[in-house]
């Protein structure tokens, strides 16, 4: 059983990095289109 709870464990940590992985990339591109957005809207009303 010991064995079992260490690869629970294991597989746990690698899905949670996984979604934190996703969490920083989803919220890079998000925030490089919102800059991009506001920077080609800045430049409208200029």
């Amino acid at each position: 059983a010991k064995g079992e709870d260490g690869q629970a464990l294991a597989e746990f940590t690698l899905v949670l990095a996984l979604v934190a992985l996703g969490a920083v990339v989803a919220l890079t591109a998000l925030g490089l289109a919102v800059s991009g957005f506001y920077e080609s809207f800045a430049d409208l009303i200029t």
